[in-house]
């Protein structure tokens, strides 16, 4: 997901019908400018180099996303194929992967490995940047977050549906971030912009991309 404004401009963006690598190429109808959309950057056209802003987003049932969100709202739009459920996810995990890139960097978490720990909470640090990635296996959802509330570097666990940081023992969501029970209730984790991406989309896109776990060689 990506904010759509460029220098003041608000964009238009479609799905040109074209490929570059075998992942979809954008289009923008202000200025016809072509976009990788793993890369959120303009490939071709007047905005050449230009890179979108990345929001953090996630990928989840309804029924977790509405526990969440009650009073969300919904924007419908037809498909033509059905391909992204949590069977498939669960099934077909080894193909998948959550990904997050710093300028040249870039580091990817294979779905398979995280889902088949016994705390699927991974606390790492890179690029400088204390953080967490967690598997919420109820929903089968991914996010990364900043470990860092205030001054204080926390470290997590998972525990029954929820998870805990070990300092102060506060409950956290896994889909918002949020403290819900605990001396850090109501304080919320700064969601970072990972991608949820096919292994093969990620590392064609990101060839030096740092995997996890290490020595892992995912077949292409």
């Amino acid at each position: 997901m990506y904010a759509r404004e460029v220098k003041g401009r608000t964009l238009t963006l479609g799905v040109s019908g074209m490929l570059w690598q075998a992942s979809v190429v954008l289009y923008d109808q202000e200025t016809k400018s072509l976009w990788s959309h793993l890369l959120g950057v303009a490939k071709a056209g007047p905005l050449r180099g230009t890179r979108l802003e990345p929001i953090p987003s996630i990928i989840t049932t309804w029924q977790e996303w509405l526990g969440a969100h009650p009073r969300t709202t919904v924007g419908f739009l037809p498909r033509s194929a059905w391909r992204y459920n949590r069977a498939i996810l669960t099934l077909d995990r080894q193909k998948y992967v959550i990904g997050l890139r710093r300028g040249k960097h870039a580091r990817a978490w294979s779905l398979s490995h995280l889902a088949r720990r016994d705390d699927p909470c991974l606390n790492e640090t890179w690029q400088g940047v204390p953080l967490v990635v967690v598997l919420d296996r109820k929903s089968f959802s991914l996010r990364i977050f900043d470990r860092r509330v205030g001054e204080q570097t926390l470290e997590f666990s998972w525990r029954d549906d929820s998870w805990e940081d070990l300092q102060t023992g506060t409950r956290w969501h896994p889909l918002t971030g949020q403290g819900l029970e605990g001396p850090l209730k109501g304080k919320r984790l700064r969601p970072l912009e990972g991608i949820f991406s096919y292994t093969r989309a990620w590392l064609d896109f990101h060839p030096q991309s740092e995997l996890w776990p290490a020595g892992w060689r995912p077949g292409r």
